[in-house]
């Protein structure tokens, strides 16, 4: 079969010499670098998958040891007093916190009446984390069910502060849903006791009723929000105007202002409220004491 041009091409393409030999000598100093290390720690081979299967095992081993020191914790706290736990602990280098969490991973996952086999298979270090977990949920774990958003083989693919994470983000989100429906529950249960307790009005009220008690609330409420929206646009307004404004915003001022004055008598109109616009502007008191135009002093 012949050779298309491109392959050609590579064969024919000159050796990176320089290239080769780079690698080369990074490849013999890895190699010394692996001897050294053997040497040093009495490691018979540098066999990546070996190596990988011996450390899986060595783990178990550290799972097996962190529960026999557990259950000797356990027993040692027993016999002895509080001060004397206290010293022996510090004798074996452990802190009291350390020596709590071994004694409660021996507890939960090393109980023989409750094997979670495929749990200590995930190692030590994932172990500790998952004690923040319930029993059931670890029973679920261990069964295949989903806990958290997590399943065994997320667990197992994850590196131990990953799942730190996860576990730390997962009960956070909890504990948000948790306080609002809280929060839900206690304004219904308010609204509850508000229904079935018998409405008095207070004297002089202009609510007689409960509704009406909620309408005049809600009326209030609007009416300030109203005025304290009103204050600010004329803030606004008088700030335009008394400022060398260009002819165009000075235009635009007065449509927001008409815009906002023709609302108001839109919603008058439509609700039958009857609003005296010219007396308002010019009350008939007013009128009363302003001399009439034209009308000068007598000599």
């Amino acid at each position: 079969m012949a050779r298309t041009a491109a392959q050609q091409e590579v064969i024919d393409a000159p050796l990176n010499e320089g290239a080769l030999t780079t690698a080369n000598e990074a490849a013999t100093v890895q190699a010394q670098q692996a001897q050294r290390l053997m040497a040093a720690y009495n490691v018979t081979h540098a066999n990546p998958d070996a190596l990988e299967q011996e450390i899986r095992g060595f783990q178990q081993t550290a799972v097996e040891a962190m529960f026999a020191i557990g259950t000797r914790l356990l027993v040692m706290r027993t016999v002895t007093e509080h001060g004397d736990w206290l010293k022996r602990l510090e004798r074996l280098n452990m802190a009291p916190r350390a020596a709590q969490r071994v004694m409660q991973a021996t507890i939960r996952f090393a109980d023989p009446s409750k094997p979670r086999d495929k749990l200590l298979a995930l190692g030590r270090g994932k172990l500790i984390e998952l004690l923040t977990l319930d029993d059931e949920q670890l029973d679920a774990l261990e069964a295949g069910d989903n806990v958290l958003e997590l399943d065994l083989d997320d667990v197992a693919t994850m590196s131990t502060t990953q799942l730190r994470q996860e576990l730390r983000e997962a009960k956070a989100t909890i504990g948000a849903k948790d306080k609002l429906l809280k929060k839900r529950g206690d304004e219904i249960d308010k609204l509850s006791t508000q229904l079935e307790r018998k409405f008095v009005p207070e004297p002089d009220s202009v609510a007689q009723t409960e509704r009406q008690q909620a309408q005049y609330l809600a009326l209030q409420e609007a009416h300030t929000e109203a005025l304290a929206v009103l204050a600010r646009l004329a803030v606004v307004t008088r700030d335009i105007l008394e400022s060398d404004a260009s002819e165009a915003l000075t235009l635009a001022c007065n449509q927001a202002m008409q815009h906002a004055c023709q609302r108001l008598v839109e919603i008058t109109t439509e609700n039958g409220i009857t609003v005296d616009l010219e007396e308002m502007v010019s009350p008939a008191w007013l009128a009363a004491v302003q001399p009439a135009k034209g009308r000068g002093k007598r000599g």
